[in-house]
């Protein structure tokens, strides 16, 4: 039993200071492609740009906004966050394959292993912060000082060589289709809920196929003291044209506000709000392919 999805709704505006987070490295789509890549390489405008947290102080009755704190965010050890590609360890299109990173002259820059691009945020009631990123994808807590504590990937991520977090996510979850790993993130102030953008490439093949034909988006339920995957269920996208999520926002106990989007612009985009419930639907984890 997939999640249940009510009629589109228009959420009331939010007039206390909220969090938000700039994107890691704001990369350019790919546009560059030639013999030395066998997939296509993503321009990065500012390779070293530090992702940093913003709070915001919104006030309705002038429409405005003001910056009440910004946190550039840190690897444990000091070193800024980068939005740098993670691995290149296997075939192109394919689990732990990223997209090549150049600068806007096409000479390729190093992989970070630790690199994030990162996606949501929400607050546990610990006071940790969460995103998630879609490189791996992964689940990442960050101190209110903007420390990096713990980064948590897909089974087998790590077996490339280089260590790029710690092993909590089903292992098939490293089958994200290419820049359409973890999006949204939302909290019920204990257990935190990771949304995949697209579905899965299951079974993962090259140009990410599977993906492409499937309206399955997957919700992962992921417990932060036992640092394990509690739940995680199927979400249907509509079959009028939407392939991803763009964002989720916890409202009550089981139930969220899930953006879905298409890839166009302007007008005739296709951007709906909608309101979910988990209860009811199956809880996949551990169910065994038939």
């Amino acid at each position: 039993q997939p999640v249940q999805r009510q009629a589109p709704v228009v959420p009331p505006l939010v007039v206390e200071p909220v969090e938000t987070h700039s994107h890691a490295a704001a990369p350019i789509p790919p546009v560059i492609q030639g013999e030395e890549f066998a997939t296509p390489a993503r321009p990065f405008a500012l390779p070293e740009f530090q992702p940093r947290l913003v709070r915001l102080a919104c006030d309705p009755a002038t429409g405005r906004a003001r910056v009440v704190e910004t946190v550039g965010l840190r690897q444990p050890d000091g070193r800024p966050v980068t939005g740098l590609a993670n691995l290149h360890a296997g075939a192109p299109g394919r689990a732990f394959d990223d997209e090549r990173c150049v600068d806007l002259r096409g000479s390729s820059l190093p992989d970070d292993p630790m690199g994030l691009d990162l996606e949501g945020i929400c607050r546990t009631r610990d006071g940790a912060i969460w995103m998630v990123d879609e490189y791996r994808p992964s689940i990442c807590r960050f101190s209110p000082e903007g420390v990096l504590q713990k980064r948590y990937v897909p089974e087998g991520s790590s077996a490339h060589g280089v260590v790029v977090g710690v092993e909590a996510l089903p292992a098939v979850y490293a089958q994200r289709r290419v820049n359409r790993g973890f999006e949204g993130v939302a909290t019920d102030g204990v257990q935190v809920y990771a949304f995949m953008q697209s579905a899965l490439d299951n079974p993962d093949l090259p140009d990410d196929e599977n993906s492409r034909k499937s309206r399955l988006v997957r919700i992962l339920c992921f417990d932060p003291v036992s640092e394990r995957c509690t739940g995680e269920f199927a979400y249907i996208l509509e079959p009028d044209g939407s392939d991803k999520i763009g964002d989720a926002a916890w409202i009550a106990p089981g139930r969220f506000l899930v953006i879905e989007r298409d890839d166009t612009r302007g007008r005739s985009a296709r951007q709906r709000i909608y309101e979910i419930d988990l209860v009811g639907a199956t809880d996949l984890l551990g169910v065994a392919p038939e």
